[in-house]
């Protein structure tokens, strides 16, 4: 039987804390407990002392990654998520949930990113093990639940986050980076102005993903080839995954560049023309300032 997330985040929102029993909560996921518990801010805070693998105290509270001196594990800690419930979790997590939650989106997609993340990270705790066990969790819920629920607007709105927590995640990358590559090749066919691509790396890229430069692509043969994300780009995480951030160039067709610029050469002669005027109007104005000044 599928499993109403959503409903199942809606269900415990009206729940007091499980620690204090006083504060009403909010859900959060427990890693050690493998679970959805209820708890406020101020318990989650205490909670930020205690390893969320085996439950033993670091004795201080974790501002930094930290690695657990009973069972090893490296923690971090994310303040901002409202998912965790000691705010302690994986790095990689803490960065997948920063990636995801970086953008501003409106309620209703915000709703939907947040009850999807709340499922992510619940499959990811259920899964147990160690730090890797959960990350890959993680990763593969992450990839299921947004290809699951896509849409246009959450593609824009979330796609590269997604796809930057699945890589931070040891996970890959490549479909959802594929998927959005693909819809900027269409909608730059829709514009009626573009006819090729071309690709531009970043200064840091690796020698993979630099060799691509300069190479011209129209826009059928990039949609055929989908040269974008570079399949053996050397930025690759624990599962060996790259992470390209190559992007692409629209080249204009040369109607199009005819056109502008004759636009550029006209608003440069609008410009040359009121410069002139302006010139002709302040000789005249100082002109009759001085015959005032006579007499």
């Amino acid at each position: 039987m599928k499993i109403d997330r959503a409903a199942q985040f809606k269900s415990i929102t009206t729940v007091p804390c499980v620690d204090c029993e006083v504060t009403w909560g909010t859900p959060r996921i427990d890693i050690h407990a493998r679970c959805a518990v209820t708890i406020c801010d101020a318990c989650c805070d205490r909670r930020a002392v205690q390893c969320p693998f085996c439950g033993s105290p670091f004795g201080r509270e974790v501002k930094r990654a930290s690695r657990c001196k009973k069972c090893g594990e490296t923690v971090a800690r994310n303040s901002r998520s409202p998912l965790l419930a000691s705010r302690l979790a994986t790095p990689a997590i803490c960065g997948a949930l920063e990636a995801c939650g970086s953008v501003n989106a409106p309620p209703p997609e915000q709703a939907w990113l947040l009850a999807s993340l709340f499922a992510c990270l619940l499959e990811a705790a259920q899964a147990g093990g160690n730090s890797h066990a959960v990350d890959a969790a993680f990763a593969a819920s992450l990839r299921t639940h947004f290809e699951r629920g896509l849409t246009q607007d959450r593609l824009s709105l979330f796609g590269f986050g997604f796809a930057r927590a699945i890589w931070l995640c040891g996970g890959n990358p490549r479909p959802i980076q594929r998927t959005l590559h693909r819809s900027e090749l269409k909608a730059l066919g829709l514009s009626g102005i573009v006819v090729s691509v071309e690709v531009l790396f970043t200064q840091d890229s690796c020698k993979n993903c630099m060799a691509l430069s300069g190479k011209v692509w129209t826009l059928a043969a990039a949609l055929e080839e989908n040269p974008l994300p570079c399949r053996d780009c050397l930025e690759s995480n624990a599962g060996g995954y790259g992470w390209c951030r190559c992007c692409y160039q629209p080249r204009l067709s040369s109607d199009y560049e005819d056109i502008a610029q004759e636009m550029d050469a006209a608003i440069e002669a609008r410009t040359v023309g009121e410069r002139e005027l302006q010139i002709v109007a302040d000789w005249e104005a100082a002109r009759a300032a001085k015959n005032l000044t006579r007499m």
